[in-house]
């Protein structure tokens, strides 16, 4: 630990083939950590090739690949390397090393320093659910920037990459599934409990399933990248209210062009002009439970050709009028925050023209 109570100096004497793995404390009120490696004594003409792994331990629902660091660091002597890794603060971070036995033929050692920042953003989760949102009756949206744990300097931009549609089921039907194969098994009790193995394979109870379709349509001549999902279902799986879900994408011809499940987002598709369905299937053994979501939304993410810009500015006049040019304004720039101190942001909205295929009520 260094002096100033808050980073870690730490030096990892690597073998061929073998991690090295270290666990950090993370001070609380962290959002980021910067890693910067140095290589020292090098005893080979050659460039030792390093595999840098670090993994934030935040808990819940969040998988690591969405917020882990991977890199391949090639170590020369006295250069410094810097990286970046979202962190949770009050948790743990796990910086591992491994020198890879392949390609160096003998020992490395690397001198790490790891600073943790905070600009009290981003949620503790690392992924928040409050996103920034300019409603069709506001210019702007409000943010703030605390430095409780140093000095940093702070440098902001935003820009519109996407628009989010919402859309409502056109059709839907319930039944009853497969006979042989939908057939939940009794429990352990109901099985004990029964008078003989028949009466006990009787037990099982049916699962009923439903089908949602959502229909939309591209516009445009040039490809727009689109991605569905379930956002009241998602990200969900033991604790889902239901039994099992699926969607797939289909273009005019019944193509499935995508599908998608219950956590871990699908990859965006390019689609022409033309029409699609996206088609939900919900499974349950409980057909009254499915009666009640027979208005469940789906959200179709739509990426825009080019980033539109959103000026920010520290005062909300400027951010609520963005159309002014000619009263002397300037965006916010660079700025320095000294440690305990706050700042109130404010995002107007982009001036650009949107394209002529967002439609009202497109978020």
């Amino acid at each position: 630990l260094k002096g100033n109570g808050l980073d870690i100096a730490t030096t990892y004497e690597l073998v061929q083939g073998v991690p090295n793995r270290r666990f950090l404390t993370v001070p609380r009120g962290a959002e980021y950590a910067t890693i910067k490696l140095r290589g020292r004594k090098l005893g080979t003409s050659t460039s030792p090739r390093v595999l840098v792994h670090a993994i934030p331990f935040v808990g819940g629902d969040m998988p690591n690949s969405e917020c882990q660091l991977k890199r391949l660091y090639a170590m020369k002597d006295g250069v410094e390397e810097e990286y970046h890794v979202r962190v949770k603060g009050g948790s743990t971070l796990e910086l591992c090393l491994q020198l890879l036995w392949l390609a160096n033929p003998c020992p490395a050692s690397i001198e790490a320093d790891i600073e943790f920042h905070s600009l009290d953003i981003r949620s503790s989760t690392l992924i928040s659910s409050q996103p920034i949102t300019i409603t069709a009756a506001k210019e702007f949206a409000r943010l703030g920037a605390s430095t409780p744990l140093r000095s940093e300097k702070l440098n902001a931009s935003c820009s519109l990459k996407s628009v989010r549609r919402t859309l409502r089921p056109q059709s839907s039907a319930i039944k009853l599934g497969l006979a042989d194969l939908d057939v939940q098994p009794p429990s352990d009790a109901e099985v004990r409990s029964s008078d003989s193995q028949q009466s006990a394979t009787a037990l099982g109870t049916q699962i009923y399933e439903m089908r949602l379709g959502y229909k939309f349509s591209i516009e445009g001549d040039k490809e727009i990248k689109a991605r569905p999902s379930i956002p009241s279902l998602f990200a969900q799986i033991y604790d889902s209210p239901v039994d099992s879900q699926l969607w797939a994408l289909e273009d005019s011809n019944s193509q499935i062009l995508a599908y998608g499940g219950a956590i871990h987002h699908a990859d965006p598709v390019s689609l022409k002009k033309g029409d699609y369905t996206v088609t939900l299937l919900i499974r349950h053994p409980n057909r009254d439970v499915l009666e009640t979501m027979k208005n469940t939304p789906c959200e179709i993410s739509l990426t825009l050709p080019d980033a539109l810009t959103c000026n920010l500015y520290d005062e909300l006049d400027k951010a609520s009028t963005p159309g002014l040019k000619d009263d002397g304004r300037s965006p916010l720039g660079s700025i320095l925050l000294h440690k305990g101190s706050h700042k109130d942001i404010y995002v107007s909205r982009p001036m650009e023209d949107l394209p002529a295929w967002v439609a009202p009520g497109d978020i």
